[in-house]
């Protein structure tokens, strides 16, 4: 008996085939012969649709997600922002540089969007960058987990306002300064020191080198100059001031002595007495 599915289904396939396009409207996948429905975001197939039923469609299970519809036979996985090391052992080698695909073997290149598993051999193609992310929002059954970078990361692959990769911002070399600093969205800029200058990499400006009296090793663009020991001109001018203040205590003090022994010396005064024709003299003593 020919069923109204399988003549629809062949009418669709009649009128696709004759626009040369693939067997089934958009909103259809080809299963076969046949053209079923697809599943709703949030589900995979669990069964294609046959003469008299219609496509058997599951929820995602935790930790996958699907936002489209689509004739998948399994979810998507979850991105993990802060993913386990482990999860990239073999997957680098399949085909890293593509998202949440599958492949049949891990030797291929090729990742598709769904396929039948129907053995061990299936790999899960996944960001091999996925580090330097944190979570914004957990991943649902509709939709994927969104992340941004982490502080001192920087998105290397962004998907709408979020991002999906993030790599380390650079480290300015020795020699550089910081020009401008890495946000959340591009990666820091060096530059080179000018001569005369010097950074070891972490200054936002390069530093002029010290001027030294006594050059032990010239400056360069990775380091300072090297200055050796010697009398600095702010020790001479403390060693003149100390000399002049003892030569004036020295100079006052022998005034002062010089002084006082004078003034004792003539502190005794000549008195004198004269007596019956008789003139004496006496000394009187100081007081």
């Amino acid at each position: 008996m020919f069923s109204v599915r399988k003549a629809a289904s062949l009418l669709l396939c009649v009128i696709s085939v004759c626009r040369g396009r693939s067997r089934c409207i958009p909103s259809y996948y080809q299963a076969g012969t046949e053209c079923c429905p697809k599943c709703s975001p949030g589900e995979y197939v669990r069964a294609d649709c046959a003469d008299e039923s219609s496509t058997k469609c599951n929820p995602c299970e935790d930790g996958t997600f699907n936002d489209v519809f689509s004739g998948f036979k399994r979810c998507l996985n979850c991105i993990s922002c802060a993913p386990d090391k482990d999860l990239f052992v073999v997957m680098e080698e399949v085909c890293a540089v593509q998202l949440y695909l599958f492949a049949h073997t891990p030797h291929t290149n090729l990742c598709t969007f769904s396929h039948v598993i129907d053995s061990f051999n299936d790999y899960l193609c996944v960001l091999s960058t996925a580090s330097g992310l944190k979570t914004v929002s957990p991943c649902t059954r509709t939709r994927d987990a969104l992340c941004e970078p982490l502080e001192g990361f920087y998105c290397i692959k962004s998907k709408g306002l979020y991002c999906d990769a993030a790599e380390k911002h650079r480290q300015c070399k020795p020699g550089q300064y910081i020009r401008d600093n890495g946000t959340a969205l591009t990666d820091t800029v060096c530059a080179d020191c000018s001569a005369g200058t010097f950074s070891d990499g972490t200054f936002t400006t390069c530093r002029p080198h010290t001027q030294c009296e006594n050059l032990l090793r010239e400056g360069t663009a990775l380091a300072d100059a090297e200055c050796g020991e010697g009398v600095s001109s702010i020790n001479v001018t403390v060693v003149i001031v100390v000399v002049v203040l003892l030569v004036v205590f020295l100079c006052t003090g022998i005034i002062a002595a010089l002084y006082f022994r004078k003034k004792k010396c003539l502190s005794g005064k000549r008195v004198t007495v004269q007596t019956q024709g008789e003139e004496n003299i006496m000394i009187q003593p100081p007081v």
